[in-house]
């Protein structure tokens, strides 16, 4: 830059030859910073050349050399928990140290943890060990019967493991008493109202009271006993066999449907309240039904029927019903309910009943 210009002999005066220069100078340093940048971001995707914020955080001798810091201990253990969910963790704890203390704390909160787990799962085993004996329980109430010589048949299938819904049938000589009944709400305690007015049922089967009398009985007697909002959706009825008469009372419950030989559906609604609403001082509130079947075939089934859902997603309601009972009509009445109650729960959404499901049937 300062040597003589007649040596280098380039032709240029001193400030041409200065420029010349001072251009090679910042290309070959732009060519060198841009080189060296591009090799050694290449070079820090393989090789990290300086430590994560968490790192620098924790210090070089724990990020670089594994050093042991309580803090840093504490930090994985509760990564490590979080991650696994087990109350069995413990970290660090030392009463000299802030991370140590935490660690202390941190341990007995999982300790109470534990413990209240435990206790939770032994009390899960108790009420699943007694839900099953209510269960059981619960079967023994609706005795097993040889019905071969009656044209009668009857399925409930419980939404949970206490059904609030039930049917009987109670032979006596050439007479049949029957009942279908919804007990509102679900569970045990819905399963507890179930079994009392299953038990009135069969005391005043004994009795041969007629259907508005066992109505008028049952109704008084659950109104004192009941808990307030409970109550019971009931058809209670006598089938004749000599007479081929069938005789009901409908107290709030679902309409029973009868199908004649032509394949025509009649429906006949409830004239009472449902079961134990109200002390009732007559049982005229009862309106008794009669028909002669006469070749026709009697249907009475709960909500958990009319409220199932169809493929679309509504529900069926009781046109729906009646067309399903029509579509798996059959000589043999048992068969044609397991086809319903298939039909239902292949149909449901989830496979599993929203509400407990009971359906009956009188006639040949």
């Amino acid at each position: 830059m300062f040597s003589d210009l007649t040596i280098l002999d380039t032709g240029l005066d001193r400030f041409a030859q200065i420029k010349i220069q001072l251009i090679g100078i910042i290309v070959i340093g732009l060519f060198s910073f841009i080189s060296s940048y591009i090799i050694l971001s290449l070079f820090n995707k393989v090789y990290p050349l300086r430590v994560s914020p968490m790192q620098e955080e924790l210090g070089l001798n724990i990020a670089e050399h594994n050093a042991v810091s309580i803090e840093h201990d504490l930090i994985s253990i509760l990564d490590k928990q979080s991650e696994s969910g087990d109350l069995k963790v413990r970290g660090p704890q030392d009463p000299f140290t802030a991370g140590g203390v935490i660690g202390l704390y941190y341990n007995k909160l999982m300790s109470k943890l534990e413990t209240s787990e435990e206790e939770r799962s032994k009390w899960r085993e108790r009420i699943s060990k007694e839900v099953k004996l209510a269960v059981k329980v619960q079967e023994n109430f609706l005795p097993k019967r040889n019905l071969k010589n009656y044209p009668v048949h009857g399925i409930n299938i419980a939404a949970r493991e206490v059904s609030g819904d039930f049917f009987s049938f109670y032979p006596h000589n050439d007479s049949i008493y029957f009942i279908i009944a919804d007990v509102a709400g679900k569970g045990i305690h819905a399963g507890m109202v179930m079994a009392k007015a299953s038990t009135l049922f069969e005391v005043l089967s004994q009795s041969k009271l007629d259907p508005d009398e066992m109505a008028f009985h049952m109704n008084n007697d659950l109104n004192q006993t009941k808990t307030s909002g409970m109550f019971v959706t009931s058809i209670v009825g006598e089938y004749n066999l000599i007479t081929d008469e069938i005789r009901w009372v409908n107290a709030g419950h679902q309409p029973a449907v009868l199908r004649d030989e032509n394949g025509k559906y009649s429906q006949f609604e409830s004239s009472a309240p449902p079961l134990g609403v109200i002390k009732q001082k007559e049982k005229s509130i009862y309106i008794i039904n009669r028909i002669k079947l006469n070749g026709s075939r009697f249907y009475a089934f709960t909500d958990g029927l009319s409220e199932s859902l169809d493929d679309k997603g509504e529900e069926i309601g009781i046109d729906g019903s009646i067309e399903i009972i029509e579509e798996n009509f059959n000589t043999d009445t048992s068969e044609q309910l397991d086809k319903i109650t298939k039909k239902i729960m292949d149909t449901s959404q989830s496979q599993n009943l929203s509400d407990d499901l009971t359906l009956i049937s009188i006639g040949k």
